[in-house]
């Protein structure tokens, strides 16, 4: 077994093959349906959107058998202040190596990116297999605990369809995206979050920044579509929105401003929006909007994470997961 640190494009060759076990990974959508991630032919791209990152990549042979991403990224505390972060993803494993490989991946993700008193974090689907409890605080490698849950909501625009034209509405006006991170950073000081990154990198549609009238709710609407795509079971891309940098004073506002990013999918063709809120907010927000249904998925996760025992909500972008 090899592992290679990579932190830019990889070569044709160890791209293909990262392609290849990519391809093998399936994540559940719905009860009956499956998609699988591609992250294109710059893997590291989608990363490097979000900080200073290294890909590590366990091959044998020419063969991909496992991968982590380390990310070094600005993460906001509680109060305003910013601190490195250490954010581990992208951990896949081949089941019939998966116990050596997945430690020589950890070591070397936690070697770079936690030498220093650098806290970690991660966010893991629930319903994965085994949570990094399992799998950490042995063989060098800091000991990760459960840090808070958050819910993932994709919404069909055809979800707009029964929305009445006449609900009242907050107005919510298009701004700069520096505009939109700043006044996150005002509506989210109770929780730990990052910048939000890099969106230009990693969207292929412009960036657009949202705000409301009176400033009780903001977003940035992008997509990943640069580096990072969905693919449903049958072949077909999963095109959708994310609502990034998504901060709220109230559930009212926060429906405001979801129903104004899904018009915003409607109008440049966008068939789903993608947005993270704290699970009891989840079912206040949908009834607001009007857009309780089936047609909703939910799904939830967990943010696990060390040297982070501070209490606080997380505030976490979809477009970095």
């Amino acid at each position: 077994m090899k592992i290679h640190e990579i932190q830019s494009q990889p070569t044709a060759e160890l791209n293909a093959a990262l392609e290849a076990f990519e391809s093998e990974f399936r994540y559940p959508l719905g009860t009956d349906s499956w998609f699988r991630i591609s992250h294109g032919d710059d893997y590291t791209r989608f990363f490097r959107a979000i900080g200073d990152a290294r890909c590590f990549i366990a091959t044998n042979g020419s063969q991909v058998i496992g991968t982590i991403t380390s990310t070094i990224c600005r993460l906001r505390q509680p109060g305003g202040e910013f601190r490195r972060g250490g954010y581990l993803s992208d951990l896949k494993v081949a089941t019939p190596s998966s116990g050596i490989t997945l430690l020589r991946l950890l070591r070397a993700a936690t070697d770079w990116t936690l030498t220093s008193p650098t806290p970690g974090f991660c966010v893991v689907m629930d319903g994965t297999a085994k949570s990094p409890v399992s799998y950490t605080g042995r063989l060098a490698v800091p000991k990760f605990v459960e840090l808070a849950k958050v819910a993932i909501l994709r919404i069909p625009v055809d979800r707009l369809a029964g929305v009445p034209n006449n609900q009242p509405q907050l107005k919510i006006n298009a701004c700069k995206t520096e505009e939109a991170r700043q006044r996150y950073q005002h509506l989210t000081a109770d929780c730990f979050a990052t910048d939000g990154g890099q969106s230009s990198t990693r969207s292929l549609m412009p960036p657009i920044g949202l705000i409301a009238s009176d400033g009780s709710v903001c977003g940035i609407l992008e997509d990943t579509r640069r580096c990072k795509r969905l693919f449903r079971s049958d072949g077909t891309e999963m095109v959708s929105a994310h609502l990034s940098c998504f901060g709220f004073r109230s559930c009212e506002s926060a429906a405001a401003m979801i129903l104004a990013a899904l018009r915003h999918c409607s109008s440049l063709e966008i068939p789903a929006l993608f947005v993270c809120v704290q699970p009891e907010d989840v079912h206040p927000i949908l009834k607001s909007s009007q857009l309780v249904g089936a047609q909703t998925v939910e799904a939830s996760a967990t943010v696990f994470g060390h040297s982070l025992n501070r209490p606080g909500k997380w505030s976490i972008n979809t477009a970095e997961i």
